[in-house]
């Protein structure tokens, strides 16, 4: 029998990591589309540590104001506001798998626990029963991967409420109402930082929807004027798609992606072939489950995002890091660790717009 410590195992299972594994010619453990995880880990940045938040300067209009002045008139000379700083602080994420040194027994191994370290012991048995084990770990890393991206596409959409130590996501960022509670320690009575929504969009013969869509985007174009790009991509559940495209049909304007002009923005998944004036509206699963779970009108919501306002920092080398404690001396088990500590930032909230249908 091939026999194995737990320290072995851990050096396995740490090598089909999608970080390690084949480096030249990576896999990539994505069998279910997370489109707006996909797109914040684009957005990735390493921040610093202090004091456990991340600060940063909004972009204000500075206050200034024009003098006109003749012959002998006193200048004057104003105070740019300049100073306008949003905290947010980091949240810590962790997900952990037990590996039971009973199941390795039963499929044929030896686990040796607690055994003397030394570099020899994972490579003491044959090719072929290491590329078994391979095999077997390999594939609880792969759920252990496609876990993570499910968990963290949902927890970054929802609004941090589920628990008080999780992160605030998209729906705690950009509320349906855009001027209750505060973002980054600031009330949301200034319209600086409030998103752009509507509600009760109307999707029949003659709706609103059309006129809404539009009016959303141009109010956050105009925002975010002097900042870089513009909304780029919008995100509903089927529910809002299936509704858009019957409205489109009825009210005879085109939807389909493909024609000549129409931008594309790459959130990770396959182009829905859908968009509204050229921008490509993404179907986010996650938004169904939702839906079903934490509130209705998940599936009706359409997110108007401008990517470039988005930022998801992260504390050094608290990036998905994978771990690998050591075994209890008191338990037959492994343990496997991946862990996260960041901040999800918008850095242009009104420069962003929710839409809800009726």
């Amino acid at each position: 029998m091939a026999a194995y410590s737990p320290e072995a195992i851990s050096e396995i299972f740490y090598s089909v990591n999608e970080y390690v594994d084949n480096v030249k010619n990576p896999h990539v453990i994505d069998r279910k589309n997370m489109p707006w995880w996909s797109t914040l880990t684009k957005m990735k940045k390493e921040g610093g540590t202090s004091r456990g938040v991340v600060t940063i300067k909004y972009k204000r209009d500075g206050g200034l104001t024009l003098q006109f002045w003749e012959g002998r008139d006193i200048l004057q000379f104003q105070e740019a506001r300049i100073d306008f700083e949003l905290t947010f602080p980091y949240a810590q994420v962790h997900l952990g798998e037990e590996l039971v040194h009973q199941e390795l027994e039963d499929a044929g191994y030896v686990v040796v626990p607690n055994a003397p370290r030394g570099g020899s012991l994972g490579t003491k048995n044959s090719k072929d029963e290491n590329f078994r084990l391979v095999n077997l770990l390999e594939e609880k890393m792969e759920e252990m991967q496609d876990n993570w991206d499910r968990e963290m596409d949902k927890t970054f959409l929802l609004d941090g409420s589920q628990d008080p130590l999780a992160p605030v996501g998209l729906d705690g960022l950009m509320p349906v109402d855009p001027t209750s509670g505060t973002l980054g320690g600031k009330f949301r009575t200034d319209p600086l930082i409030q998103h752009q929504v509507a509600t009760g969009i109307t999707t029949g013969v003659g709706g609103n929807l059309d006129q809404t869509f539009n009016q959303l985007i141009r109010a956050a174009n105009l925002n975010s004027r002097g900042f870089k790009g513009r909304i780029n991509f919008m995100m509903t559940g089927a529910e809002g798609l299936d509704r858009y495209i019957s409205y489109a049909k009825a009210n005879n304007f085109e939807y389909k992606a493909g024609i000549e002009g129409i931008s594309k923005m790459d959130v990770g998944v396959a182009d829905s072939a859908v968009h509204f004036q050229g921008t490509p509206i993404i179907h986010n699963p996650t938004m169904d489950d939702l839906a079903t779970t934490d509130a209705a009108d998940w599936g009706k919501r359409f997110y108007m995002l401008n990517s470039s306002t988005w930022s998801l920092f992260h504390a050094p080398k608290k990036w998905k890091h994978f771990s690998a404690p050591l075994d209890a001396a008191d338990q037959r088990v492994s343990r496997y660790s991946l862990d996260f500590r960041g901040v999800l930032i918008p850095m242009k909230i009104n420069g962003n717009a929710l839409g809800i249908l009726d």
